[in-house]
């Protein structure tokens, strides 16, 4: 993934052109892979305040950006595993997985906790906003078969919670 600069563009774009007047959180699994797309981020939207809070991070500089972005003082957050553990921003209302994993293995086996959890994150319900409508990105990799297999676990996940997900457009160019 960290090579695939058409997909890392397929996000910078979606990210950019969704992020504006939203509370935007970028979830990653590496850090290397986070860095390569919010610099690519940061040069298309030289305007935002964009930060990033991972295991590298003094713990004083994390907790200062869950602060700002809990303050509305940063634009978007990207957060890796170490930084998403207790991550309780109730002001999430774009949500983008950029890294793919698996979810629920099976139908009626709930095994998709990591990835529930993640949504939950963009799912609380804020104080200061009771009409939130979060949004959550999730990237498909319909070419390669492992990751197709990996979505195809994460929508029973999104399946199993009532989320709707909008359908692919048929390619009729055969």
């Amino acid at each position: 993934l960290t090579d695939d600069e058409k997909r890392m563009d397929l996000i910078v774009e979606t990210i950019a052109s969704n992020y504006l007047d939203q509370r935007t959180v970028c979830l990653v699994e590496w850090i290397e892979y986070g860095e390569k797309i919010m610099a690519k981020l940061k040069e298309r939207l030289p305007e935002a305040i964009i930060h990033f809070a991972h295991g590298s991070t003094h713990q004083t500089l994390r907790e200062d950006y869950l602060d700002k972005f809990s303050n509305n003082e940063i634009d978007i957050l990207f957060a890796s595993r170490i930084a998403r553990e207790g991550l309780d921003l109730p002001n999430i209302t774009h949500l983008h997985l950029l890294t793919p994993k698996k979810g629920d293995s099976k139908t009626g086996v709930h095994d998709g906790a990591a990835l529930e959890q993640e949504i939950g994150r963009a799912m609380r319900p804020d104080p200061k906003n009771p009409n939130k409508k979060a949004v959550v990105f999730d990237y498909i990799d319909y070419d390669n078969g492992i990751l197709k297999t990996q979505w195809y676990t994460r929508r029973r996940v999104y399946d199993r919670l009532g989320i709707k997900i909008p359908k692919k457009e048929r390619n009729n160019n055969y």
